[in-house]
């Protein structure tokens, strides 16, 4: 994955960085990141297209102001959530991709009790995405949908 993403001359295809902006969906804020990847003619590909795998990361802003003390029990983000993701794409006409990933994110949680007692913890979050890419001549711009973030866009450049 690491040659693919880093060095797609060795398999006669071509790199590309994105940035990601997302917004909905459960988390119910907005999240942005990044994304490095490759893209490549393989012979894996049912009618001899491209493929594309990429790896990237991004931040949920969902932190909370965190009071003292509370009247009744509440959780709250203490921080933003973060995740890491791996994602694979393939073309089915000249120039569009279709794409999935799965991802890993966290994001630290405190209950505050009425008396002020803290209570700290880690949620952990599965994630997946799918979407829709379009790539030509050093360009990429994508939408999808995903499990955390809601609505994904995307773009980029190819190289």
């Amino acid at each position: 994955m690491v040659i693919l993403c880093l060095s797609p001359g060795l398999t006669y295809g071509a790199g590309y960085v994105i940035g990601t902006y997302g917004f909905g969906g459960p988390m119910d804020d907005i999240s942005w990141g990044a994304e490095i990847g490759g893209v490549f003619l393989s012979d894996l590909h049912p009618t001899g297209g491209a493929l594309s795998a990429g790896v990237g990361f991004s931040v949920g802003e969902t932190d909370d102001d965190v009071p003292s003390t509370c009247p009744h029990p509440k959780k709250y983000d203490d921080g933003n959530e973060h995740e890491g993701y791996v994602i694979c794409g393939a073309e089915f006409i000249p120039g569009f991709f279709g794409s999935v990933g799965l991802g890993y994110s966290t994001q630290k949680v405190v209950t505050i009790a009425s008396s002020g007692e803290i209570d700290s913890e880690t949620e952990e979050h599965l994630t997946g995405m799918i979407g829709l890419r379009y790539v030509i001549q050093g360009f990429s711009t994508g939408i999808g949908f995903h499990t955390r973030r809601g609505i994904m866009v995307n773009a980029g450049i190819a190289f």
